[in-house]
């Protein structure tokens, strides 16, 4: 018999099928580049207990770099790094559509939106993290009394998934922890009341373990808050919601922030409105972490796309919580597919960033996303091993090293041996062609061959463009590629 069951379960296996085929597909036009290469390049070249110091650097938490270091150390693939993020992805994408209490029309328009299709399970960064740590935690809400370490270790990981989910983390345990003590206070269960602060340790010792990683963090460059007045403060926050907005569904101005706001309005309303507990954790995290995050974009760490789909991914955490709690108690009495007015409007916001992204996708499906791999299979060739390699851009030259074996490379601004880049005050030394030469003619190279990786980009040797005069140019990136990421490879002696 075809119940609704039956259509339920086939409506989420199309919905789970296509996106598969669909991020499958991606996976294979895309091509890694530096970001990428950088916690490679960690894993590879760093002990595993050295990975948490090098975290001041790079301003965030290790455990994704932790997770990449047994596939480097087993011998696998480079690309096996992107493999593991769309194998997470899948974990959490597949959690959601069959496990969220929500309408299959807000499970679709958030399966194929950004949040989900293409910038986590793609490109291979921490921020795939994010998502499974989420629905997990909404999965593990109505239990957590039940299992509080399982609840409390969601929060956990979500402190080492990315320091912009700090403040989510605290949300979640202050909710928690308050939660815990009222129903002491109502029904005096010791023994439930201590298992739950003892869970508490988890995020506790999470974020202590945070601050070590981040214990030198001012000797990072990335990394620097900026001070300013309050008034000051609250303009450059107002700035960051135009961007954020322009760049998450192409709606620029005072228009995208009225927009914003008007969702941000509609969710909590939705909230609110239930009679549930859930509200109170949904609603206390939501505006912590919104804005902290506003605040640290606008004081302290640039946008990008995958942080800013943390504000959308919290929208479904809101309302996976409070509708499972809704119909855990029976308060609902509408059928699941019903749609509120706040729910249209989400789908619609999903839709629009679809729209809006479509040609990001394009362009890395029909071009090169980094030229990287092309030159280093040049290298592999044509360059000898016993060569030196020299290289004029720290950053940009990298996306090509996890390719290679050899870990010679040497920075030409300052001479120093490197392959992943610590991201200090020396990572765009400058040098001029000039005094590269007297270099070139001073030190003790013999016989051995000398070649020049060059950024087509940006060149941290000034006169760069005299390298075509002086060397043999070998290689130039045929077409350029999305992230400018194109070299040229001269032959010095």
């Amino acid at each position: 018999m075809w119940t609704e069951k039956n259509q339920k379960n086939l409506a989420c296996s199309l919905l789970a099928g296509g996106w598969l085929i669909m991020n499958c597909y991606f996976l294979l036009c895309h091509e890694p580049w530096r970001d990428e290469a950088q916690t490679w390049l960690l894993a590879r070249d760093l002990p595993f207990w050295k990975l948490p110091a090098q975290m001041s650097y790079e301003g965030h938490p290790c455990l994704w770099h932790m997770l990449i270091w047994p596939l480097v150390h087993m011998g696998l693939h480079y690309r096996m790094q992107n493999i593991l993020a769309f194998v997470i992805m899948s974990i959490a994408v597949f959690l959601f559509i069959y496990r969220a209490r929500l309408p299959l029309l807000i499970k679709a328009a958030a399966v194929f939106s950004p949040m989900l299709t293409y910038y986590y399970p793609v490109i291979a960064r921490n921020y795939c993290l994010i998502p499974l740590f989420l629905f997990l935690a909404a999965l593990w809400y109505p239990a957590r009394f039940e299992h509080p370490w399982r609840y409390t270790l969601t929060a956990a990981l979500l402190v080492q998934s990315h320091v912009i989910m700090v403040i989510t983390a605290f949300s979640l345990s202050f909710c928690f922890f308050c939660e815990c003590s009222i129903r002491f206070y109502r029904d005096r269960q010791r023994r439930e009341y201590g298992n739950c602060i003892a869970a508490l340790s988890l995020p506790l010792g999470s974020a202590v373990f945070l601050l070590y990683e981040l214990l030198n963090v001012e000797r990072s460059s990335l990394l620097h808050i900026d001070t300013a007045s309050v008034r000051r403060t609250l303009e450059k926050m107002m700035e960051s919601t135009v961007e954020g907005t322009d760049m998450l569904c192409g709606i620029s101005g005072l228009s995208g922030v009225a927009l914003f706001l008007l969702g941000l309005v509609l969710l909590l309303y939705l909230l609110l409105r239930s009679r549930t507990k859930a509200k109170y954790t949904a609603a206390v995290t939501l505006v912590l972490t919104w804005g902290f995050q506003f605040w640290f974009y606008a004081m302290a760490y640039s946008f990008s796309m995958q942080r800013l789909l943390t504000f959308p991914l919290l929208m479904i955490w809101a309302m996976w919580i409070v509708k499972t709690e809704e119909a855990d108690d029976g308060e609902s009495t509408l059928p699941v597919q019903k749609v509120s007015v706040p729910q249209l409007f989400f789908a619609v916001f999903c839709l629009a960033a679809l729209y809006h992204t479509i040609p990001d996708i394009k362009m890395d499906i029909l071009g090169p996303y980094s030229n990287g791999k092309e030159a280093a299979a040049f290298i592999q060739e044509k360059v000898p091993p016993q060569a030196i390699i020299l290289t004029d851009n720290q950053a940009e030259v990298s996306a090509i090293f996890p390719y290679l074996d050899r870990k010679d490379f040497i920075y030409a601004p300052n001479m120093h041996y490197y392959t992943f880049v610590t991201w200090d005050e020396h990572w765009m030394d400058r040098t001029d062609f000039d005094t590269f030469q007297r270099w070139l003619a001073q030190a003790e190279i013999g016989q051995r061959p000398v070649y020049l990786i060059s950024s087509s980009n940006h060149s941290y040797i000034d006169g760069s463009e005299r390298f075509a005069q002086e060397y043999s140019l070998l290689y130039e990136s045929a077409t350029a590629s999305i992230k400018e990421e194109d070299y040229r490879i001269y032959r010095i002696q």
